[in-house]
């Protein structure tokens, strides 16, 4: 079935939802299994025109998901405060910046491309929440380090009040209070500096495995997912790199889902790697730069079809789960030391046989 015929269907049973009265029963007996409305959008006013839109495609978009563990609804809200897209994984929300991106040049990209980047945000909602129900690693991770800094805020603060006591009776007190009192809190204030040290050490091994890993493993799913219902390869790195010299990010083509791996382009990605790291700046984007490429070959033959989309997603949802609990997180504590040509070489390894065991029509 092609996707304009798919599309066609969507608004049409989003018609039938939207009657006042047994609309949402109505949809299920015309469009039986498949249309729900789990998208809040709010929108500037001057753009509501466009909400119909952005419902349209975002509820096709779900097509691909049947079957797996999704939050019950999504908020996505356009005109957001925000140099960036954002996902939000505790509430379920998705941020983005504007309707229309404008360029110095005075060009204004369409709907199309603002819908790339909202979906691609939609996919980081979507891993997350699929993932973290078979990986451990990934929920433990997500819940600890909510938890750290909860945590450090109230040891911190026993601490700050802890100094401030002990200074307090270095002053004006006579030499037999003063070494009571503070023989009584200095060994108070030594182990709330510990609790202190090793929750900021755990929470800086969480943090280069959340950036390095955690992250990078959603952005190339994040980029397929945008991929799929575009049926455009290059659809990201199109929307990175506008033909604008001042504005087309260099790793842009390390996004791309259609470039071919040779030993001139892992060189340029290994370069575009070790140049990020040496400026403290390396973005979980570009890591799996290679494995986009292997990938795209695997599936480009099959990214038009209803199937072919929902059986690549599964697959690299499948391979990201397995690498996520097969990835001692320590890996990522140092940037310098990370073995990234392996991580991708074995998520795409992990892609082909996930990729495999889906060859027909089934559900997860």
């Amino acid at each position: 079935m092609s996707s304009s015929i798919v599309k066609t269907i969507v608004y049409l049973c989003l018609l039938i939802a939207s009657v006042p009265v047994y609309g949402d029963e109505l949809a299920q007996l015309a469009c039986p299994g498949s249309i729900r409305k789990p998208f809040n959008i709010s929108i500037p006013p001057e753009f509501e025109r466009l909400k119909s839109y952005y419902e349209i495609h975002l509820t096709s978009l779900m097509r691909i998901f049947d079957g797996w563990s999704l939050p019950e609804s999504i908020d996505v809200h356009f005109g957001a405060i925000s140099a960036e897209g954002l996902a939000d994984y505790k509430t379920h929300a998705v941020y983005f910046p504007a309707l229309f991106r404008k360029y110095p040049s005075g060009k204004t990209t369409d709907p199309n491309s603002t819908l790339a980047g909202v979906i691609h945000e939609i996919g980081h909602l979507v891993l997350v929440h699929d993932v973290v129900q078979v990986s451990p690693r990934w929920k433990y991770a997500r819940d600890r380090a909510q938890t750290i800094e909860k945590d450090l805020k109230t040891i911190r603060d026993k601490f700050d009040d802890l100094n401030r006591k002990y200074m307090w009776f270095t002053i004006g007190l006579d030499p037999l209070k003063l070494d009571t009192e503070q023989l009584k809190i200095y060994p108070l204030i030594q182990a709330s500096y510990a609790q202190v040290m090793a929750l900021e050490n755990e929470m800086e091994t969480l943090i280069g495995y959340y950036h390095y890993g955690f992250q990078s493993y959603q952005e190339v799913f994040a980029d397929l997912v945008a991929v799929l219902y575009s049926g455009d390869l290059r659809v990201i790195a199109g929307l990175l790199g506008p033909r604008e010299k001042n504005i087309t990010p260099k790793t842009a083509e390390f996004r791309s889902f259609s470039a071919r791996n040779n030993p001139r382009r892992i060189e340029r990605w290994q370069k575009a790697v070790l140049k990020e790291i040496q400026s403290g700046d390396l973005t979980p984007h570009i890591i799996f730069g290679p494995a986009r490429a292997e990938i795209g070959a695997i599936i480009k033959s099959h990214i038009k079809t209803e199937f072919g989309k929902r059986r690549a997603a599964r697959a690299l949802a499948s391979a990201i789960a397995s690498e996520a609990n097969r990835v001692d997180p320590h890996v990522f504590e140092d940037p310098f030391q990370i073995p990234f040509q392996e991580l991708n070489d074995r998520l795409v390894q992990a892609f082909q046989k996930a990729w495999d065991l889906t060859d027909r029509p089934l559900n997860r």
